[in-house]
């Protein structure tokens, strides 16, 4: 599972990523940044699946939408369209379940004047959703092609509250007083560093976030990015715990109905407040 981390702030957006890129048994086949400008918008997206369709998504969706609030009244259609596309033609089938794209993408709204970021996939995916706004972690499905946009803060995977503390973070941290998002999020990927599982059922378990941190950040004016902590991988090698690590087993949800985004619980308690008002 690749971290893949989202921050806003009243300026800026952020994603922090690692840069493992591993097979289906966790060894590592290459490093790179996980997460691809598209600086005339500007805006950034990265992805979780195969390596090869982070340059192709951001350069073709760069040529399509002029601007990121097209790109995000058109995103979940487009990514539709090019996994269609793209299923055979550039081998997606060959991966299985690990052809699934599951795309995030920060940028500047020039219609709102600020950034903004959400997040789609392919495929119906499970697993856990973590906003430090809240300071939650619920396990949910991420329903194939539904447009979740994030308000403030996305982590995932989503370390241990004990992780957090370990590595100086306090999950309720007001974003916009941060004075270094590359400190702050360095600190959020050492502790996934410490997130283990089994890559499939049965088997043994490894790490998923590994390589170096890369940071990007978005503003009115551009797009930049930032190397920085680099951990002791290397390429042939299935990614080592660091010590004191922690496996956390696979997790299936419990049978029932979908849950809620975070924005729909939002409006549907906005919605409550005011039946009671008016009562």
């Amino acid at each position: 599972m690749t971290a893949i981390n989202v921050f806003l702030q009243r300026n800026v957006g952020h994603i922090v990523t690692d840069s493992a890129w591993y097979d289906a048994n966790g060894r590592v086949l290459h490093f790179g940044s996980k997460a691809q400008p598209v600086a005339h918008w500007p805006g950034a997206i990265a992805l979780r699946g195969p390596a090869f369709a982070t340059g192709l998504i951001a350069l073709e969706a760069g040529l399509r939408f002029e601007d990121f609030d097209s790109f995000m009244e058109g995103a979940v259609d487009f990514l539709r369209s090019w996994v269609e596309r793209e299923h055979h033609t550039n081998g997606l089938a060959a991966w299985g379940s690990l052809g699934t794209v599951q795309m995030t993408a920060v940028g500047w709204s020039k219609r709102e004047g600020r950034p903004r970021a959400f997040i789609t996939a392919s495929a119906t995916e499970v697993g856990e959703r973590a906003d430090l706004e809240d300071v939650e972690i619920e396990l949910l499905r991420l329903q194939a092609y539904q447009f979740d946009e994030i308000d403030s803060a996305f982590v995932l995977p989503m370390p241990t509250m004990e992780s957090l503390s370990k590595h100086g973070v306090n999950p309720e941290t007001d974003l916009d007083e941060v004075p270094s998002m590359l400190e702050f999020g360095t600190r959020i990927l050492r502790a996934q560093r410490e997130y283990q599982a089994p890559m499939k059922d049965g088997g043994p378990p490894v790490c998923f976030v590994g390589g170096y941190v890369m940071h990007t950040s978005v503003t009115e004016h551009g797009v930049s990015s930032v190397r920085s902590l680099s951990f002791n991988d290397r390429v042939g090698e299935v990614m080592a715990a660091d010590p004191g690590a922690t496996v956390i087993p696979l997790k299936v949800p419990p049978a029932g109905p979908e849950r809620l985004t975070r924005q729909q619980r939002r409006a549907a308690e906005a919605q409550a407040r005011k039946e009671r008002t008016r009562a």
